[in-house]
């Protein structure tokens, strides 16, 4: 599992990021820095079939609505799997990310990155990192929420 620290000690708020294409689960393809400049949320999982993947991004689907009204935050998910397994672990009701978000349509972009090429750039390796990242997005939208009362 990684921590704060090992993700931190490479990059830092306001750092370029490591630019990446990855396809995604409809086939289009996708470049990070078509984002530049914009505010993103960039979650890495390990599969879309895998249940504890799809725990975290149950719980951030619970929070998509406020994320992206608080601030302005596009969410992209990358998977380390095939646009294939991708696609059929979105779309497929008995996998599991469907079956835990209650058959709601998955509003993030979602990427897959068979190689696991993007997630090296990121030198995340092969840690795990869905507590992290869901709180990192719990704080971003407590920190929102405070700004805007």
């Amino acid at each position: 599992m990684a921590h704060d620290s090992d993700i931190t000690a490479h990059l830092k708020i306001g750092d370029m990021v490591p630019d990446f294409t990855l396809m995604s689960n409809e086939g289009k393809t996708h470049h990070l820095s078509d984002y530049r400049g914009k505010k993103i949320l960039l979650c890495f999982y390990d599969y879309a079939h895998c249940p504890k993947c799809a725990y975290s991004v149950g719980n951030l689907m619970g929070h998509q609505k406020k994320l992206a009204w608080a601030s302005k935050l596009k969410v992209i998910t990358v998977f380390l799997t095939n646009k294939d397994i991708l696609h059929d672990g979105l779309t497929n009701k008995n996998a599991p990310i469907p079956r835990l978000s209650d058959g709601s349509l998955y509003p993030f972009l979602a990427l897959a990155d068979p190689d696991g090429e993007a997630a090296a750039s990121f030198r995340l390796g092969n840690k795990s990192i869905i507590p992290t990242l869901r709180e990192v997005a719990f704080k971003i939208a407590r920190r929102n929420s405070n700004k805007n009362k």
